[in-house]
């Protein structure tokens, strides 16, 4: 009987662990392009002084050619904590996809060959999702597909599929969805 209540404990506490939200990392990072030929480097900024907490900390995206290992864009990143995000197969677009669903607040970050391109009309109301789709965890609010890759890139353009499998084409450059 004793291990009959581990089990389910354990069963239980597992389901628990999934369904909560990682803690958020203030830590360098890197992330490729799918095809390998570039790569973007997100790290804290050494030559500002160093702020009380790791969000007012300044953050710098740049992004190299891996093969000759040239700079070629730099800009000041907008860390959301978590260490993610996309790099386009031509190096010229960097994005952060916020994972947790927000009605009112944009949900993508975007950077183009050194620019941030505003976003404030990408906020979650804007996706039209009907909100008994979106996955509720114990602190957050789930909105894009769960069924394999929910962003790729199609030349200028970010595809975003959501929790409701539509896909959404976001135009890089302008930040518009279209």
């Amino acid at each position: 009987m004793r291990s009959i209540f581990l089990v389910i404990f354990l069963i239980l506490s597992s389901a628990y662990y999934c369904l909560a939200d990682s803690a958020p990392c203030w830590c360098n990072f890197e992330i490729k392009s799918r095809n390998g030929a570039f790569v973007a480097h997100v790290y804290k900024d050494s030559t500002k002084t160093e702020a009380a907490t790791p969000i007012f900390n300044d953050w710098v995206l740049s992004v190299y050619d891996t093969k000759s290992n040239t700079l070629l864009w730099r800009t000041d990143y907008e860390y959301s904590r978590y260490p993610d995000g996309f790099l386009s197969d031509n190096g010229k677009h960097f994005v952060y996809v916020e994972y947790w669903y927000y009605e009112d607040v944009p949900l993508l970050k975007i950077y183009s060959k050194g620019k941030r391109i505003a976003t404030d009309k990408l906020t979650g109301a804007s996706f039209n999702i009907d909100r008994e789709k979106i996955t509720e965890t114990v602190s957050h609010s789930l909105w894009l597909s769960h069924n394999g890759a929910f962003a790729t890139f199609k030349q200028d353009d970010l595809e975003l599929t959501t929790i409701d499998e539509r896909k959404h084409r976001i135009n890089l450059s302008s930040g518009k969805k279209k």
